[in-house]
């Protein structure tokens, strides 16, 4: 049994050509065994699924003669019925999961957490992610896109498996220090005696870092700042070579900050970094004015963002690669 085949089945649909008659007929989900590959998903009930589609179609038939050997496109349906699904798939010149196979076409949602339409996932021939949605980069780029990926030798990848969930070496204490500050609070180690001391933002080094922004004026905030900090306790034996939290506040008042900050065991921002001269660059902890590599941004910020869709019809939400940080003076709006 191959990746793909394992993936997606014994089976795929795909068009025949005889004539003036277009016949479907299936094909071995080992025929694309070697190929970099497309998973399309998509649905006839959807709007801009409807209308990307034709784009994609457009897109596929230019480039197929260059890329057939080295690049497919496979249809996971999100229609309700057969007869949709049927009437959706005359329209499209690539594979296809049957519709029969919903339930594993549910499971490869799930599987890629696709959780938006239209969307396309990028597979090497090895199974792994090479490009997790690339919509609206095939919108801008076009045919130009898929040249790239079936001619490049080397991209950067992520397992199916560990696509959500791959662990990242710590960001450079350069960044934090940028970051932060110098100077981080943190608890004395006399429980008793609930004071508070500084400690130097370097120790952060080598470890990975989670930013906790709550409120004390907010009771969500305060509910789950007791199960974390739970957690964190009984996790701290574990991991306090290779992680830390550190609080940024959201309070008004230097009071509720303090009040808040001592139910945490975790490292924080001092409160008197609230305020600062917008165009100092003692500012960090609002904007990175930095030249890090792209590694760097996806140890802050992991290995993708959310951006809104390019469908003005769409309210919905897709990923893009933190590459594209990549040189960039970047801002973080907390709000």
């Amino acid at each position: 049994m191959t990746i793909f085949s394992e993936l997606l089945g014994e089976r795929l649909l795909q068009h025949n050509v005889d004539g003036s008659d277009q016949i479907i007929s299936y094909i071995s989900t080992n025929e694309l065994e070697g190929k970099t590959i497309g998973l399309y998903f998509s649905g006839h009930w959807c709007g801009p699924s409807r209308a990307y589609t034709q784009k994609l179609a457009e897109i596929y038939k230019s480039i197929y003669e260059n890329v057939k050997d080295n690049f497919e496109i496979v249809f996971i349906s999100s229609d309700r019925d057969q007869s949709s699904f049927d009437s959706y798939y005359n329209g499209m010149p690539w594979k296809a999961l049957p519709f029969s196979e919903q339930t594993r076409a549910d499971e490869i949602k799930n599987n890629y957490d696709v959780r938006t339409l239209p969307r396309l996932d990028i597979l090497s021939p090895t199974g792994e992610v090479l490009y997790s949605n690339c919509i609206n980069e095939v919108s801008s780029e076009g045919a130009e896109f898929f040249r790239q990926w079936y001619c490049a030798k080397e991209k950067p990848t992520k397992t199916i498996v560990k696509a959500e969930t791959t662990t990242t070496k710590a960001v450079t204490t350069t960044v934090f220090i940028e970051l932060f500050g110098e100077q981080l609070l943190e608890h004395s180690a006399d429980e008793s005696s609930q004071t508070t001391t500084y400690m130097p933002t370097s120790k952060l080094e080598g470890k990975t870092v989670g930013l906790y922004f709550s409120g004390h004026w907010c009771r969500p905030s305060r509910e789950f700042t007791v199960k974390l900090a739970e957690a964190y306790k009984n996790a701290y034996e574990y991991v306090e070579d290779k992680f830390e939290i550190v609080f940024v506040s959201w309070d008004n008042e230097e009071n509720a900050y303090e009040n808040f900050y001592k139910e945490m065991p975790w490292k924080a921002l001092p409160f008197a970094v609230k305020t600062f001269d917008s165009s100092s660059t003692s500012a960090n902890q609002q904007v990175i004015t930095t030249t890090t590599t792209t590694t760097a941004f996806n140890q802050l910020l992991g290995y993708r963002l959310l951006q809104h869709d390019g469908h003005e019809c769409a309210q919905t939400t897709n990923y893009i690669n933190t590459i594209v940080l990549e040189g960039k003076t970047v801002a973080l709006y907390f709000s």
